[in-house]
């Protein structure tokens, strides 16, 4: 097979649009760098439209075409435009934005997170990456919130992407009113908030976590809405917990109370 040499061919320049927001959100596609990510995509099942390699990585190349999956052989140059890391790491594969393979809602733990605005990309994909593992059903990037399906998340969630599903660009008064109207205890973070983690109950069949922006924490109004807000308490020197800590904590906190 011809190795393709051109950025300006044409798969090659529909894969690179995929690196915009709008581009991935109007087509359903996003990009998957690197083996370890097309390798947690295939082992899951997840539907993928092509793979663009450079060179090596036979091993993926022989399972991607053994699913059907077209593979594309490309020079360093046009892997260099396709990618968004700063050092490619010679495979990048085109995903469809769907939900887990064979995920249904109904049969779930009843256990949700919900991010609040977070910016940043390594933050979103730590949550992604503990939601999964504390076996929620999904999580929800409100409007404001990167792009779970932006490269920088995708590579941060390193796999969770393909075991959780997501919701996107809904607001975040419309999220916490959609959950309390289907039955589910809405539960925020908040530094200052009166109730100590450990004291709260967390074990509601129904349980939606709502953490807030990396800078200002939720608004005012939204967590005048929750059932309740809890806080980590900390004997220590430091401010604040980094978001994502903070999340996975009372992620877990969670996953053991219900157990």
């Amino acid at each position: 097979m011809a190795v393709i040499s051109s950025i300006s061919n044409p798969r090659v320049q529909s894969a690179r649009r995929l690196n915009r927001r709008r581009e991935r959100l109007d087509s359903c596609r996003f990009l998957i760098e690197g083996p370890k990510g097309v390798a947690e995509a295939i082992e899951t099942g997840w539907p993928l439209t092509e793979v663009f390699v450079q060179d090596g990585h036979d091993d993926l190349v022989a399972l991607c075409r053994e699913f059907g999956v077209p593979v594309i052989d490309v020079t360093e140059s046009v892997m260099k435009a396709i990618s968004d890391a700063t050092t490619p790491q010679g495979i990048v594969a085109v995903g469809e934005i769907t939900s887990p393979p064979g995920w249904d809602r109904r049969a779930g733990t009843g256990l949700s997170l919900v991010l609040g605005e977070i910016r940043d990309p390594g933050n979103a994909g730590t949550l992604l990456r503990s939601a999964a593992a504390a076996g929620c059903d999904l999580v929800t990037f409100t409007k404001g919130s990167v792009d779970p399906w932006s490269p920088k998340v995708v590579r941060s969630a390193a796999g969770a992407t393909f075991r959780i599903a997501t919701a996107v660009e809904i607001e975040l008064t419309d999220a916490v009113t959609q959950f309390k109207e289907l039955g589910y205890k809405v539960v925020g973070t908040e530094a200052g908030a009166e109730s100590d983690l450990y004291d709260a109950d967390l074990t509601p069949p129904l349980l939606a976590i709502v953490v807030g922006n990396e800078s200002w924490g939720l608004p005012d109004d939204i967590s005048e809405s929750l059932d309740e807000t809890v806080a980590i308490r900390m004997p220590g020197q430091a401010e604040s917990l980094n978001v994502a800590v903070a999340g996975s904590i009372v992620l877990f906190e969670a996953l053991r109370q219900r157990r």
